[in-house]
């Protein structure tokens, strides 16, 4: 089903195709597109774990949020997953993943685990890294133990050139453009103004609202979706008046440009 973001967006869309305004292949809901795996590419690592039986420790620091226990397999280091965890809130810039053992942990499904996602709001390095376990959380199992324990730290967009023909109108901020003048809508590979800003300008005019006149583009992240780079392309000019931020899903770097000269 589309996400409520996106029905935002192109409500105005479906307005007008059944008013037969405007052609059908505008009003795609974009569900076909495949979201980027795990988000690995927007994250740098600040530091490595020691290694899958090596002794090691978690992250104890200023900023902590709270922490996820993340799908394990028995061969996988999840890293994707614990990512996803930052990338979904909102204060999380900093995830550190770790394997702990001797304590009974269960994901979100019920499955048993070892794996945890510590999230901070944050920047943390090896230094902060002073939780070597031995505690006794449950007697049966003995003192607990971290192993691989890893750092990861989300990088920030660079400050984009402004794309020729455009000004910048807000941002960065954390919503979205909801209009009632929605022309199209595209995920983008990457942080991509230029690209966002030629899928404006190679916009068909729409019959009752013209030519693309403003576009938005940001990063957003839900809880049943992988992050992904949305672009939206609109016929009215706006600037933060129609901004939203949908509940259960997180923008981050939302920027608006408006088209000079219409």
């Amino acid at each position: 089903m589309p996400r409520f973001t996106q029905l935002l967006c192109l409500l105005s869309l479906a307005i007008a195709a059944s008013a037969g305004l405007i052609q059908r292949n505008d009003l795609t809901a974009r569900s076909d597109l495949q979201r980027r795996e795990g988000d690995v590419n927007d994250y740098n690592q600040v530091f490595p774990g020691t290694g899958p039986t090596d002794r090691d420790a978690s992250v104890n620091g200023a900023g902590y949020l709270t922490f996820q226990v993340v799908p394990d397999d028995g061969s996988t280091y999840n890293i994707p997953a614990c990512l996803h965890a930052c990338d979904t809130n909102p204060k999380c810039i900093f995830a550190n993943l770790y394997y702990e053992y001797n304590v009974q942990l269960f994901d979100s499904t019920g499955q048993p685990s070892h794996q945890k996602c510590g999230l901070y709001s944050q920047v943390h390095s090896a230094a902060d890294k002073t939780n070597f376990g031995g505690q006794i959380i449950e007697p049966k199992l003995g003192r607990t133990v971290i192993q691989d324990s890893s750092g990861w730290a989300l990088q920030t967009p660079l400050t984009p050139d402004t794309p020729s023909g455009f000004e910048l109108v807000f941002g960065p901020v954390t919503a979205q453009t909801s209009s009632p003048q929605a022309l199209n809508s595209a995920d983008l590979p990457t942080y991509d103004v230029q690209a966002c800003a030629k899928l404006c300008t190679n916009q068909a005019p729409d019959p009752t609202f013209g030519a693309c006149k403003f576009f938005n583009i940001y990063r957003i992240s839900g809880q049943t979706m992988q992050t992904a780079f949305q672009c939206n392309v609109f016929a009215l000019s706006t600037g933060t008046e129609h901004l939203v931020s949908p509940s259960g899903e997180v923008i981050r770097d939302s920027r608006g440009y408006h088209r000079i000269g219409f």
